[in-house]
């Protein structure tokens, strides 16, 4: 919803830029919720579950978004290579429509197929991966840094 609002906003890229940063900053904050609520961590309300959610990610923000970019790039191109592939064959037959013998390939249905598929899979890497930096962030709480104060001068 954050980012279908922010990209209505305009219709420049940077307006989409800007939704999916969003979309990134939230869920990487808000993503060790999830865990919690699996193993059924006790929390009086709503709000006191979202702030342990919100405080056990502190500090965890690029490991959270260079896990998830890691994680689900690899499958994210798996779906769209048959669209690549065929662009290529496309732009192959547009420069010389003679040389290139290729049968016509359809990418929309490929990506369709590998859409369905792929989807479950990418919702259990992320679980997966939550659930590995819920069990890091309880056994290594984060501390801010302690900035050593002079000593008082008399």
């Amino acid at each position: 919803m954050i980012v279908g609002f922010i990209t209505q906003r305009g219709d420049s890229g940077f307006f989409h830029f800007l939704g999916y940063v969003a979309l990134i900053i939230l869920f990487a904050r808000t993503l060790l919720i999830f865990p919690a609520i699996a193993i059924d961590v006790p929390s009086a309300s709503v709000a006191d579950r979202i702030e342990a959610g919100l405080s056990s990610s502190r500090g965890l923000f690029w490991s959270t978004v260079i896990g998830l970019v890691m994680a689900v790039l690899p499958l994210m191109l798996t779906e769209i290579a048959p669209a690549l592939g065929e662009a290529l064959i496309d732009s192959l037959h547009a420069m010389n429509p003679d040389w290139v013998a290729a049968p016509q390939f359809d990418g929309g249905f490929l990506t369709a197929i590998l859409d369905d598929f792929l989807h479950p899979l990418i919702t259990g890497v992320i679980a997966a991966l939550a659930s590995w930096l819920y069990l890091w962030a309880q056994e290594y709480p984060f501390q801010a840094a302690v900035v050593p104060q002079p000593p008082p001068q008399i």
